[in-house]
């Protein structure tokens, strides 16, 4: 399920849809990426994880400056020790939706957003 902010909760705002924000970076020239975090963190075991479903998807693009082996030391040290389990997961979950994309457009099956096959 989608967190809207809150002008779009309280209907001081209508929030985009999917296909207008893919459009809305294509036009800027940057490759979009989509992946069902909520989808994701749910299956990690809470729908709170999905910012670490997202930081394990960044992870798999290769363009963090800090190494898998930090992270997730980070997440075990900063999360409540009762979600450490689905955090980690989140991690793992997020990590590997990305790099199954990532092999998809590389084999020229898909395309992301504004991006190419490269």
């Amino acid at each position: 399920r989608p967190w809207y902010p809150v002008d779009v909760s309280i209907g001081l705002a209508k929030y985009p849809e999917s296909h207008e924000i893919e459009e809305a970076f294509r036009e800027l020239g940057a490759a979009v990426y989509m992946i069902d975090a909520t989808r994701i963190a749910l299956e990690a075991g809470s729908d709170k994880c999905m910012n670490v479903v997202l930081l394990g998807a960044l992870s798999a693009l290769g363009t963090l400056p800090v190494d898998d082996e930090s992270l997730l030391h980070t997440i075990e040290a900063r999360v409540p020790r009762k979600a450490v389990d689905a955090n980690v997961r989140a991690y793992m979950l997020g990590r590997d939706a990305m790099a199954e994309l990532l092999a998809v457009s590389k084999s020229g099956t898909a395309v992301p957003v504004g991006g190419n096959a490269g």
